[in-house]
């Protein structure tokens, strides 16, 4: 068994936060909500459960605590008022960070751990029984290679990982402090800087996100073809960060395959077979 931390903010009404198109307390409300009773109903593997928001809501989760009593789990809500002026210029990630920080601080059920899960909480993961399954190590992040992703820099994904929380505090509980996403200086962009080091790997399953992107509003789903291409990336083990020569190998080719379909322009129905943007 193990924990699961979602991170959030609620009220976002008095702030006017960068790239953020869903403002609506009702709607986000209710889509945190859904995910921690999804994530109560449906993630046999996790027993405990932290929500941490950073708009110092005043709401009443009593219903989701005793819900995930009633199932042998352990619910916990934190609060507090994140740095907005700070967040408003240097983006989003900053906030991510803060509030982890903050439940790390906090938390008594991320106290007893020494891992832990975590996912942006207007997510649900509908594998996660999977992903916990078949994740041995105590860290898995997902590297996204700048030559096949559609950014011009080397990143790990933050929506979703598991990481250790003795490696969370060396070498990420300061990340946030170097974001500035007018600068192109993402949260996921300064976890790849600070990780470098590290021989990290991914999860063995692709995780089957859902939910909605709060930057644009737009479903978070994959469609058929991104699903089977983002399976073929994990069992080729593009994701992983540290790779088998084997895998080492096959990317190599891989890329310069990418590349030659580039030069040449090859589509399929009008699309392309892999989205590449890498310049």
């Amino acid at each position: 068994m193990s924990i699961l931390l979602l991170t959030g903010a609620i009220d976002l009404r008095k702030y006017n936060v960068p790239f953020t198109s869903l403002v609506d307390l009702e709607i986000r409300l209710r889509q945190y909500m859904y995910s921690i009773e999804y994530a109560v109903d449906n993630y046999s593997t996790i027993d405990k459960i932290v929500f941490c928001e950073n708009t110092c809501y005043d709401g009443d989760f009593s219903i989701l605590s005793k819900k995930a009593e009633s199932k042998g789990k352990e619910f916990e809500y934190l609060t507090f008022q994140g740095n907005y002026d700070q967040i408003q210029k240097r983006g989003k990630g900053y906030g991510e960070g803060e509030i982890i920080k903050h439940a790390l601080e906090n938390s008594q059920l991320l106290k007893t751990e020494s891992s832990f899960y975590k996912l942006t909480g207007r997510l649900i993961v509908k594998n996660m029984d999977l992903i916990f399954k078949t994740t041995y190590a105590g860290n898995a992040f997902t590297f996204k290679q700048k030559e096949i992703s559609d950014r011009p820099a080397n990143y790990f994904e933050t929506y979703f990982y598991k990481v250790e929380i003795a490696l969370y505090k060396q070498y990420l509980i300061k990340a946030y402090l170097l974001c500035n996403d007018n600068e192109y200086k993402h949260l996921e962009h300064v976890f790849y800087d600070k990780l470098l080091a590290l021989p990290l790997r991914s999860f063995k399953s692709p995780p089957l996100v859902s939910g909605i992107l709060g930057s644009t509003g737009e479903l978070y789903d994959s469609n058929f073809k991104k699903g089977l291409i983002e399976k073929f990336y994990f069992a080729a083990g593009i994701y992983n960060f540290k790779k088998t020569i084997a895998e080492m190998i096959f990317m190599k080719f891989f890329v310069q395959f990418l590349n030659f379909k580039r030069f040449i322009g090859i589509k399929h129905n009008g699309l392309w077979l892999f989205r590449t943007s890498a310049k």
